[in-house]
């Protein structure tokens, strides 16, 4: 398999990560927000429409942009490298969703046996530290 399509399958396994979890943090911080996830997926969409464009146009007509250290450099291995730059950009904010999951304080109803009588639940702050 090409190294940039190794690159765009791992940046869409990414971005799918990105915006799956993200919708997960903001419903549990009770701030979804529909826009906001439909604004998410079309960037995603409309970003790898995008690649597979320059994808193949460098298929139908390679450029030559530069040479560097003797090795040329084409339009395809210069977009490889910036794909390369945006796996790490969102492979960080995923990493940080993840931590901001484990961080937060979920409110859980757990009945007290003073309350048990009433069947009124009585809401306390749980939080998970691993």
């Amino acid at each position: 398999m090409p190294e940039f399509v190794q690159v765009i399958v791992s940046l869409i396994c990414l971005m799918l990560a990105n915006i799956l979890i993200g919708t997960k943090l903001a419903d549990l911080k009770q701030e979804f927000n529909k826009e906001k996830l439909v604004s998410g997926i079309s960037k995603a969409v409309f970003t790898l429409i995008g690649l597979a464009l320059i994808y193949a146009s460098t298929i139908v007509f390679p450029m030559e942009v530069a040479t560097i250290n003797g090795t040329m450099v084409t339009t395809l291995t210069g977009t490889t490298i910036l794909l390369k730059g945006a796996n790490l950009i969102y492979a960080g904010k995923v990493l940080l969703k993840i931590k901001d999951i484990f961080m937060l304080n979920i409110p859980v109803e757990v009945l007290s046996k003073d309350k048990e009588e009433n069947n009124e639940p009585k809401e306390e702050q749980l939080r998970l530290d691993i």
